[in-house]
């Protein structure tokens, strides 16, 4: 196959030549070259990733995702933000199993815990939805409160203000005393 797909890069530039003249052959030499440099690289690709994959690893049995899913848990499980916010995303799509709303907002909280404002907002948005927890707009609106004070201003004003539309004025008040109560107690 290799030497057939040769034969077809050399002639290429001669079909070009007869049709076009000397100016065809200019444009098309250079990419007969490359495209005769193309079956070298893809064997210097399989012999790299022969060479670094062992066939007993989890990546060669289960493929690159399932290694970075064992190393999302166990980095999640270690206490890091940004991987408790990863993990709860792929569990509430479903991504590698079936959704899991429940405990997905267990490891958005985790996250939120440490002022993790994209992981505030998940739960905002949980929260004014019941998806895993209880419906509860108080709640909603000061997981939104948080996540604005934590700098995330792209996307939670509309939904905290849609929210706020539907509320009294003694719920959003409840609301950003618990937001002060938490800011209180979790410091930046």
């Amino acid at each position: 196959m290799r030497c057939l797909s040769a034969l077809v890069v050399l002639a290429l530039p001669l079909a070009i030549t007869a049709c076009f003249g000397s100016v065809g052959m200019m444009v098309a030499l250079p990419i007969a070259q490359r495209l005769l440099m193309l079956p070298a690289i893809a064997l210097s690709y399989e012999v790299n990733t022969a060479v670094a994959s062992p066939s007993n690893s989890t990546e060669a049995r289960e493929g690159p995702r399932a290694l970075r899913r064992d190393e999302l848990w166990a980095l999640a499980r270690e206490g890091d933000a940004e991987s408790q916010y990863k993990l709860a995303t792929a569990l509430y799509r479903g991504i590698d199993g079936p959704s899991n709303a429940t405990t997905a907002s267990e490891w958005y909280l985790k996250a939120a815990e440490q002022n993790h404002g994209r992981s505030q907002s998940k739960l905002g948005l949980l929260h004014q939805h019941g998806h895993g927890v209880a419906q509860d707009p108080i709640r909603a609106y000061m997981w939104y409160t948080l996540a604005l004070d934590n700098g995330l201003r792209w996307v939670e004003p509309g939904f905290r203000e849609k929210l706020a539309a539907t509320m009294t004025e003694q719920q959003i008040t409840q609301a950003e005393q618990l937001a002060w109560q938490w800011m209180d107690a979790h410091p930046s």
